[in-house]
């Protein structure tokens, strides 16, 4: 499985008021990816901060356990404001590497990213980013798509 991860309004809150904001919901998403069950999900960047960096430099954002799961950035469709871009950035990048027919979620805080597939779409709350309160939500979210 494949969990495409967005960075603003979801590993922080968007917009950030302090520096020390930035990447603050890192914590809460590696530990709860690290438990047993989620361990063979990897992770593919679909945030903008993908633009103009590159996998190592993604990776490093991370602690190094959590950092090696990062695969990959889905590629970048201009016009980002388009309504389901993102989505169509994930299909892309699904088709691409071979994973068009695999099982996938999405952690994002926008809505207009996505059109078809919203249900495959963890919505965070982009005041917070991801917290400790979402994470029965998003556990029940994966079992669905892991089968469990």
């Amino acid at each position: 499985m494949v969990l495409f991860l967005d960075f603003d309004g979801v590993l922080h809150p968007w917009p950030f008021k302090k520096r020390a904001d930035c990447f603050s919901q890192v914590p809460v998403l590696e530990a709860f990816l690290s438990r047993p069950e989620y361990a063979d999900i990897d992770v593919v960047v679909s945030s903008s901060w993908r633009e103009g960096r590159g996998l190592a430099e993604l990776q490093v954002l991370f602690s190094p356990e959590f950092g090696r799961r990062i695969i990959g950035a889905t590629p970048v469709f201009r016009k980002q404001t388009e309504k389901g871009v993102r989505e169509r950035e994930i299909l892309a990048w699904l088709e691409q590497n071979g994973r068009k027919d695999k099982d996938w979620l999405a952690l994002d805080d926008l809505e207009g990213f996505f059109d078809q597939h919203k249900d495959k779409v963890f919505f965070c709350d982009n005041s917070t980013g991801l917290t400790e309160d979402d994470l029965p939500a998003l556990a029940v979210m994966l079992n669905r798509v892991l089968g469990y």
